[in-house]
């Protein structure tokens, strides 16, 4: 018997690799930011400001987080609301975790913020997935926003000054002031300074030692009497005597030109003509036609002069003189002062005239203003 050799078939097994977990599927949302707040807010009052994350699709968003840098004009004050998730602010970054946002919905954070100085506010709040995992944002441009706010304190119309001639008074031009702060400011003297103040007429005015209410007004009139040639500049600083406002600074720019030079009239023809007159001629002219003091203050006529002369202030009761200054005036804007007193006696309440005569060379005029005393 022979030996017959059994032939068992080998069996091949095909293993299928699967992983042990399946991995997740990528998702498509499209964050987009945007805010809400007013566009102009008064200096010292805190605002709300609203950052909004939405998710225009198709997916739902999961993980959406905003994040929001304080800007350098402003501070924050405190939450206000917030549709969902939570929030949270450390220094100048808020950081808010909306958590999912479903395909078409939106989450709002609420916030108040701090105004404390004029400017402009630059907020640009963003949006994204954090921690990102398959979520994939198709327009990123979207994901951040900028919004200016403008934050306004005190303000002042600009005066404008026609050109005028060396040494006279142009017309008076009326700064409005306006307090657009949320607080009541003071302010003390008002008067031009730098370096051609003496050229610009500071006249009786509403915001000398004024209180501004919020949204109120005061007028200040000025008027050009440059003492030079050519660009003259000064300013106004309008200076809170108190609060958190910041001050305010007016700039004032003027352009003097040449006197007319009146040569008179031709003199007959001869050895010697009739001489004509003076190249310049002394003028005065007196800033206001009327004064109103307090007794016993100080007393201050602002005046221009065409020359360089000597000048006397006599300070008349009817036809006594109750007492006399002597100064210089120089061209163009001049003040001169009275200390409210006089020699061997009081100074008594009612209606008084300011004489101020000028004298260059052989050139003398006058000029007279109104004083009541009370």
């Amino acid at each position: 018997m022979s030996l017959r050799r059994l032939l068992l078939p080998t069996v091949v097994l095909a293993m299928l690799a699967v992983p042990a977990s399946a991995s997740a599927a990528t998702t498509s949302s499209d964050l987009a930011m945007s805010t809400t707040a007013s566009a102009t807010v008064p200096e010292g009052q805190n605002f709300d400001f609203t950052i909004t994350a939405t998710n225009n699709g198709p997916d739902d968003a999961q993980n959406v987080q905003a994040v929001f840098t304080i800007p350098a004009n402003s501070s924050f004050a405190s939450f206000v609301s917030i549709t969902q998730g939570s929030a949270s602010q450390s220094g100048d970054t808020v950081t808010t975790n909306f958590g999912t946002i479903a395909n078409g919905n939106s989450a709002s954070l609420t916030m108040s913020l701090a105004s404390p100085h004029r400017g402009t506010i630059e907020a640009t709040p963003s949006v994204s997935f954090n921690p990102v995992g398959s979520e994939v944002d198709p327009d990123p441009a979207n994901n951040s926003v900028r919004t200016d706010i403008v934050v306004t304190g005190i303000t002042a119309s600009a005066p404008s000054f026609a050109d005028q001639p060396l040494g006279t008074l142009g017309p008076a031009q009326t700064v409005t002031v306006t307090n657009k702060s949320s607080q009541s400011v003071s302010f003390g003297v008002l008067a031009p300074t730098g370096a051609d103040a003496f050229d610009f007429l500071s006249l009786a005015n509403t915001c000398a030692n004024a209180t501004l209410a919020a949204g109120a007004t005061c007028t200040l009139p000025l008027r050009f009497a440059p003492a030079d040639l050519g660009a003259r500049t000064a300013q106004i600083d309008f200076a809170p005597a108190s609060g958190t406002i910041d001050p305010f600074e007016l700039d004032l720019t003027g352009n003097g030109l040449p006197l007319p030079v009146d040569t008179g009239p031709q003199g007959a023809q001869g050895p010697q003509g009739v001489q004509g007159k003076p190249a310049f001629k002394l003028v005065l002219a007196s800033a206001v036609k009327r004064v109103l003091a307090r007794l016993g203050s100080t007393v201050t006529l602002t005046y221009a002069s065409t020359l360089n002369a000597h000048v006397v202030l006599d300070v008349l009761k009817g036809h006594k003189r109750v007492a006399r200054i002597k100064g210089r005036a120089r061209r163009g804007a001049n003040r001169i002062q009275w200390n409210g007193r006089r020699h061997g006696g009081a100074i008594r309440p009612g209606h008084y005239v300011l004489r101020l005569t000028a004298t260059n060379g052989h050139q003398t005029t006058t000029v007279t203003v109104q004083l009541t005393l009370h």
